[in-house]
Order: C-alpha cells, then sequence, then structure tokens
C-alpha cells in the first residue's frame, strides 16, 4: 500500500501557501508573508534530486486537477518561486 502521507502534506502545503500569497494585505502582514515563504524556500532547496522529482510529479497532479487559472499559474511557478531545483 502506498504511503498517501507526503502527497497530502505537499498539497496542503502548497493549498495553504496560496490562500497566504492571495490573503488581503489586512489579514496578513507581508513581512510575515515573506518570513513564511523564506522559510518554506530553505527547506525546500535541501532536498535530494529524487525528493525533487517526486515534489515536481505531486505539483503536476495538482496543476491538472486545479480549475482556478490563477492558482494553475501558482502551481506552475511554484517550483521557480521557491527555488527548487
Amino acid at each position: 500500500m502506498k504511503n498517501l502521507l507526503p502527497n497530502i502534506l505537499i498539497k496542503c502545503l502548497v493549498n495553504q501557501l496560496y490562500a497566504l500569497e492571495c490573503a488581503d494585505e489586512a489579514l496578513v502582514d507581508s513581512d510575515f508573508l515573506v518570513k513564511i515563504m523564506e522559510s518554506v524556500g530553505a527547506e525546500f532547496q535541501m532536498l535530494q534530486r529524487e525528493d525533487v522529482g517526486y515534489v515536481k510529479s505531486i505539483l503536476s497532479e495538482l496543476y491538472l486537477e486545479e480549475d482556478d487559472v490563477r492558482k494553475k499559474e501558482y502551481i506552475s511557478n511554484f517550483i521557480e518561486y521557491f527555488g527548487i531545483s
């Protein structure tokens, strides 16, 4: 049986980061948002090559499942946004 936890966690993370990115400035302080994004990017940059491939495959699934054009764009640029290579 395949462990779905990593898939679920990656999808949750992407969804939450997108929600923060789109949040009204009255709700989320921009300095706070930058700190979160930098922290996530620093963690993602430590991934091994096979893990990067795994994250990319999950992002591809999310992209195909998504109907919202803006969110699809966010997902397609996620790798670049967080410096994952």
